[in-house]
């Protein structure tokens, strides 16, 4: 349901932050082996939209585009590259368009959280939707 989705986004942001690999959903990031790393990470959805005959919906997807530093591995330079890298993937996020033609979805940014300290790493987050995805139900 949100994989394709979460895939087309890992391509667009890929090297956003030079260096950070760029991580998904299921993934765990590393920070034993990397300084900074970036992660899309779905949040769930909600039904924007539904047929009367309940086969179809439109579907708002909620994402988070997360940049994450080991806390031990910050210092100025990985400061430098995590507020620039956050800069460069709200530009690609804003550039985002998934389909082709009028149906094509563009992302809407939700408002964050303040920054999140999650044991030893730090977190700078963007959260947005991709609204009102076409889904069928199974069998429909």
């Amino acid at each position: 349901m949100f994989l394709p989705f979460e895939l087309a986004l890992k391509a667009a942001l890929a090297d956003a932050v030079p260096g950070a690999p760029i991580y998904g959903t299921f993934d765990e990031p590393d920070f034993e082996q990397h300084a900074l790393v970036v992660q899309v990470a779905w949040q769930g959805y909600r039904v924007s939209a539904q047929s009367a005959a309940r086969t179809e919906a439109a579907v708002d997807q909620r994402f988070v585009v997360r940049i994450g530093a080991g806390a031990g591995a910050i210092d100025a330079v990985q400061v430098e590259r995590a507020t620039t890298g956050l800069a460069e993937l709200l530009r690609r996020v804003l550039a985002f368009r998934y389909g082709t033609g009028p149906g094509r979805v563009r992302p809407v940014l939700d408002a964050p959280p303040p920054p999140a300290y999650q044991g030893a790493a730090v977190e700078l987050a963007i959260h947005f939707t991709l609204p009102g995805v076409a889904t069928a139900a199974p069998n429909a």
